[in-house]
């Protein structure tokens, strides 16, 4: 499968992190480890199904997932799936992609499931593309997922959202206005609780 993207916003993954449902009526519940194809835009990829909370999941289950593929492939959090298996060929379950990594290797099982669990909880049952679910998602990325000290500039906010730099910059003047983001200068922005949590360290 191919994708067009505006430069930068988009790089192949191997591992994707997901919530998914099992099809009504599967007769073979869904397996950790289990081998499968991965479909999500115009891929079609083989991976491995690393169930993050069960050994298996019967139909109509939900759960967390991490689908391993050996190739890379082009997917952005909130794209939907669906997951197959290779023999006898069926469609076993879908969702929607949470989190994407490029690691190749057998993922954490608890620190992904509980990273999944506090990203949705956050998130609050918003919409993720309304206005209220892109300032949460922005809020949780420079709390969480900013490296280091927790800065992280405008470009960086704009394709982790998969949005206009413009459309970044009206979520952190709201988010600034609410507090919860500080402007770091240079077009840096950092969260609050992350820049109270440097300045503790600083003063030890």
């Amino acid at each position: 499968g191919q994708v067009v993207a505006s430069p930068g916003y988009l790089e192949p993954s191997h591992s994707f992190h997901v919530r998914l449902t099992v099809v009504h009526g599967l007769v073979s519940p869904l397996q950790n480890a289990e081998e499968v194809k991965l479909h999500t835009g115009t891929a079609e990829e083989p991976g491995k199904l690393y169930l993050l909370e069960d050994s298996a999941l019967p139909g109509d289950a939900s759960g967390f997932a991490t689908i391993v593929t050996p190739n890379p492939v082009v997917a952005a959090p909130l794209d939907r799936f669906i997951v197959r298996r290779p023999s006898p060929a069926e469609t076993v379950a879908g969702g929607e992609i949470l989190a994407v990594s490029s690691e190749f290797y057998k993922p954490r099982k608890r620190q992904i499931a509980e990273y999944l669990r506090d990203y949705l909880s956050f998130l609050g049952g918003n919409d993720p593309r309304s206005g209220e679910g892109l300032a949460k998602r922005a809020e949780f990325l420079l709390l969480r997922d900013a490296p280091g000290a927790g800065e992280l500039p405008l470009g960086d906010i704009a394709r982790a959202l998969l949005v206009r730099p413009e459309t970044a910059s009206a979520i952190m003047y709201r988010l600034i206005g609410g507090g919860r983001i500080l402007a770091a200068g240079a077009g840096h922005y950092i969260h609050a609780d992350r820049y109270g949590a440097f300045l503790d360290n600083v003063r030890q």
